[in-house]
């Protein structure tokens, strides 16, 4: 049976596991260096199961009117089941439930499957966001 729902106890310690996974996939896609640089801060966590076991997560923060799917992973082995589709709804219900009216996130240049799994759940692109790294001396 699959569900989703926010993490409980020593579920962290895997979606911590799970973390690492989704940032070593990342690194291998262009643009995915910069999600070392990210904290999870005050996410909640949300965990897509396969019966009793964590296979995904989601880390959701909530301000003002917008909830922030901060990182979403789902791991190979567990995609194409509907895992990933548990935790987006359960994500969803949280962030009503904190009062935000917006679910956001964000998918790597490149990477089809990310946009198109956030297409099917009616999360469409309203910006790119573009950066580059700045020398020692061009930050003085």
């Amino acid at each position: 049976m699959i569900s989703a729902r926010r993490a409980e106890g020593d579920e962290l310690a895997r979606v911590a596991t799970l973390r690492t996974e989704a940032r070593d996939a990342a690194r291998q896609m262009r643009g995915g260096a910069w999600l070392d640089e990210r904290e999870a801060g005050s996410a909640i966590a949300v965990v897509g199961l396969i019966g009793s076991a964590v296979m995904g997560y989601a880390l959701v923060e909530c301000a003002d009117a917008e909830a922030n799917l901060v990182e979403i992973y789902t791991t190979p082995a567990a995609r194409d089941v509907g895992v990933g589709h548990a935790v987006i709804v359960a994500s969803a219900a949280i962030a009503v439930a904190s009062g935000c009216a917006r679910l956001v996130s964000h998918a790597l240049p490149g990477d089809r499957a990310t946009k198109n799994f956030f297409e099917t759940h009616s999360m469409v692109a309203r910006q790119i966001v573009v950066g580059r790294e700045l020398t020692d001396a061009q930050r003085r």
